[in-house]
Order: C-alpha cells, then sequence, then structure tokens
C-alpha cells in the first residue's frame, strides 16, 4: 500500500512508478505523517511517535487518501523491487 518516495524514485520505473507520480504520492505520504504525528509536540515525544502512533489511524488515512490517488494514477506498487 505504500513504499517511501525514495524507493519509488530509486527502483520504480514499471507500474507507471514515475518520477512525477512518486512525488505526487510523496506530498500525500508527508501529508499523512505530518496529521498522525501532530500531537507529538517536542522532540522526546516526537521520538516515542512511532510507538504511539495510532496504527488504525494510519491504516485510515493511507486507504482514504492515497490509495485513491494511487489508483486514479496508475500506480502499482507491487513493481518497487527493493
Amino acid at each position: 500500500k505504500i513504499r517511501s518516495r525514495y524507493a519509488m524514485v530509486c527502483y520504480g520505473g514499471e507500474g507507471n512508478v514515475s518520477y512525477a507520480n512518486a512525488k505526487n504520492l510523496g506530498v500525500i505520504q508527508a501529508e499523512i505523517l505530518e496529521q498522525l504525528t501532530m500531537n507529538f509536540k517536542d522532540e522526546a515525544a516526537l521520538s516515542k511517535a512511532a510507538d504511539e502512533v495510532d496504527l488504525e489511524e494510519a491504516l485510515r488515512l493511507i486507504e482514504e487518501k492515497l490509495l485513491p490517488r494511487q489508483r486514479q494514477l496508475g500506480v502499482d506498487l507491487s513493481t518497487v523491487k527493493h
């Protein structure tokens, strides 16, 4: 469902994983990450975010925001090999 923008750019190409599509999806991924971590106010709290982030909310945001855009762009992330 999700690959880092770096992986998409470096190892994409097939499955319509172009640079432009990777950049487009990367913006949405950054927005999701920002939304999930907005309550972690300082560096100490942010360092714990990986353990405390709401994974159900993360999945909901991915399914609502990222996956529709992937489908719209015709991107197949299963072709990103690494």
